[in-house]
């Protein structure tokens, strides 16, 4: 949390066409942990408490009147996806790696998988895609990406739509800059590195799912954007792309690292 915040804290100097990923992997953290965020969080509360007295009064009309079966949740029917530390969280190769390692608090025992020292750009679709199908169903999964590693492998939001079960959900957030940022930000004369994506979220509506963009590069952001792109994109089934449009001068910090190893063998 305190990382968390001493992003936010800096916000106020950001270029404010764009979305800084700090705001979205808080709101997602926030999500997660059930904590009390903006206006979309306590609406999203206050939809859930309204559900859940429907659901409720669904259950006493069927106990009182003998029905039964299976009335599962979900915009796909078969039960609502968890959250906390029933979600899995693919995170992809990149600058999305130190955003994701700066910005998410999870809550404890949640599960996070990454492509660790492969580097391998793409990973976090694949890796979405099966952690939620190896999971019995409904399950959720966020995948964290890049608009340069995501297109790696996003023919696989067809393999998901495909053989996805009733109340499965696989949240794919896409930070987009519109540029290979590690590579850029990371070597000196690198070239190459600037891209030209397709809009992902008419991508995710071909495919047969759904999505929001948060941002457009040309005006400030609406009051509260952010945060309910985030609910929306949590409170989905099926497919859903949240896909947001990030400064593409902007760098992701990096912690100094330094390798003691050699002198601790030597020393002894």
């Amino acid at each position: 949390p305190e990382r968390r915040h001493r992003y936010q804290s800096a916000l106020h100097n950001y270029d404010h066409r764009f979305v800084h990923p700090a705001t979205v992997l808080s709101e997602v953290t926030a999500h997660l942990r059930g904590e009390a965020g903006g206006a979309g969080e306590k609406a999203e509360a206050a939809a859930a408490g309204a559900a859940s007295t429907a659901t409720a009064a669904a259950a006493d009309a069927d106990a009182e009147g003998g029905g039964g079966g299976d009335r599962g949740g979900g915009g796909e029917g078969g039960g609502t996806p968890g959250g906390g530390v029933d979600t899995v969280i693919a995170v992809d190769t990149g600058d999305i790696t130190l955003w994701s390692s700066l910005c998410l608090s999870l809550p404890q025992g949640a599960r996070v998988l990454s492509s660790e020292r492969l580097g391998t750009m793409g990973y976090s679709l694949c890796a979405g895609v099966a952690a939620t199908l190896a999971r019995p169903s409904p399950a959720r999964t966020v995948v964290v990406a890049g608009d340069g590693g995501i297109q790696m492998t996003l023919v696989e939001m067809s393999t998901f739509v495909q053989h996805k079960r009733p109340g499965d959900a696989l949240v794919v957030i896409v930070f987009d800059n519109s540029m290979l940022g590690r590579v850029a930000f990371g070597f000196v004369g690198s070239k190459g590195c600037e891209l030209e994506g397709p809009d992902f979220v008419a991508l995710a509506k071909a495919y047969g799912g759904d999505g929001v963009r948060v941002g457009d590069r040309k005006g400030p952001l609406e009051d509260g954007e952010v945060a309910r792109g985030v609910v929306t994109a949590m409170a989905a089934t099926g497919l859903f792309v949240l896909h947001v449009m990030i400064d593409p001068e902007l760098k992701a910090d990096m912690a100094k690292f330094t390798d003691e190893s050699i002198a601790l063998m030597e020393s002894g």
